[in-house]
């Protein structure tokens, strides 16, 4: 999407795999070896359930704002009344 920020599009992903899918993702990222220094991940997910395919992208980003939020390295899904601040 720009800056640190991409999408991953997961298209024969069901709703109940996502979730795992970003975590064992975190995790690897979390406990890989660069030689340099240690990375993490914050993950936002959202569902695509019809419709206008961007709306769902700024659901994920704002799941991603409230991992971040959280503490960071973290995976968070899109849940109804997140708001950014």
């Amino acid at each position: 999407m720009g800056g640190e920020e991409f999408v991953a599009i997961l298209p024969e992903c069901r709703p109940d795999q996502d979730f795992d899918i970003a975590e064992r993702m975190r995790k690897e990222i979390e406990e890989s070896d660069n030689g340099v220094c240690k990375l993490t991940v914050s993950i936002g997910i959202a569902a695509y359930l019809g419709g206008d395919c961007i709306d769902t992208i700024n659901k994920a980003d704002k799941a991603l704002f409230e991992a971040k939020s959280e503490g960071r390295n973290k995976v968070k899904r899109y849940e109804v009344g997140m708001i950014t601040v």
